[in-house]
C-alpha cells in the first residue's frame, strides 16, 4: 500500500489511505447502483464505478469532509455515467435514452440517489441473509437472473428458487418495517413511475 504517491512524489499519510478504504468501502455499491440506474447496463457499470474511484484517489487531498465526498462522489458518478452513454458503442440502441439521459431533471436525480441510498440499507441487510439466499438475491436483484436461469446455476428446481424469493422478499420487508424505511420506499417507486 505504501507504493501509492502524490504529484509531489512523496507517500501518502497510512491515515489517508484507511479514510479512503473505510470510503471505499462505505460508497461503492452505493455508487454502482447509482450508475446502474443511469446506465441501465450492470457490468459497464462495475467498471464506471472503480473509474469514479480512481478519480476519487486523485482528488483526494481536496476533499475535505464526508459531505463533500459524498456529493461528489454522486456528481462524478453522473458525469461518468453520462459521458459513458454519450461515446457508448452501442449508439444506435441508446441514441434515444442519451437525449433522455443527458437532460436528466434535478428531480430525477434526487429520486436516483434517495433510491441508491434506500437500496443500499436493503442490500445491507441482504448481507445478514443465510448464504443460499444470499446468492439468491445477489443473482435475482444484483444480476438479474431469470428464475430459469438461476435453477441453472444453482442446481436446484425453479420452484425452490420461489421460495427463496418469498423468503427473502419477507424477511427484508420485516426488516424495512422495522427500520420505517416501508414507505420512503414506496413512495420512490410510485414517484418513479409517474415522473419517469
Amino acid at each position: 500500500m505504501g507504493d501509492f504517491f502524490d504529484q509531489n512524489g512523496s507517500v501518502f499519510p497510512n491515515r489517508d489511505l484507511k479514510d479512503f478504504k473505510r470510503t471505499y468501502d462505505e460508497f461503492f455499491s452505493r455508487m454502482l447502483l447509482f450508475i446502474t440506474k443511469l446506465t441501465g447496463d450492470y457490468e459497464q457499470s462495475r467498471d464506471l464505478t472503480a473509474d469514479v474511484f480512481i478519480k476519487l484517489w486523485e482528488n483526494w487531498s481536496s476533499l475535505k469532509s464526508e459531505a463533500h465526498i459524498k456529493s461528489w462522489l454522486y456528481i462524478t458518478a453522473k458525469n461518468t455515467a453520462l459521458s459513458w452513454i454519450s461515446v457508448s458503442k452501442r449508439r444506435s440502441d441508446i441514441r434515444k435514452e442519451v437525449s433522455q439521459q443527458t437532460e436528466l431533471s434535478e428531480q430525477q436525480q434526487e429520486q436516483a440517489m434517495i433510491l441508491a441510498e434506500l437500496m443500499q440499507e436493503i442490500y445491507q441487510q441482504a448481507r445478514e441473509l443465510p448464504p443460499q439466499s444470499k446468492q439468491v438475491f445477489d443473482l435475482i436483484y444484483i444480476e438479474g437472473k431469470s428464475t430459469v436461469e438461476i435453477a441453472s446455476i444453482m442446481s436446484i428446481a425453479p420452484k425452490t428458487v420461489l421460495n427463496y424469493k418469498l423468503t427473502i422478499i419477507q424477511k427484508l420487508r420485516t426488516i424495512l418495517l422495522k427500520k420505517g424505511l416501508i414507505i420512503p420506499l414506496l413512495l420512490i417507486f410510485c414517484c418513479k413511475k409517474v415522473f419517469l
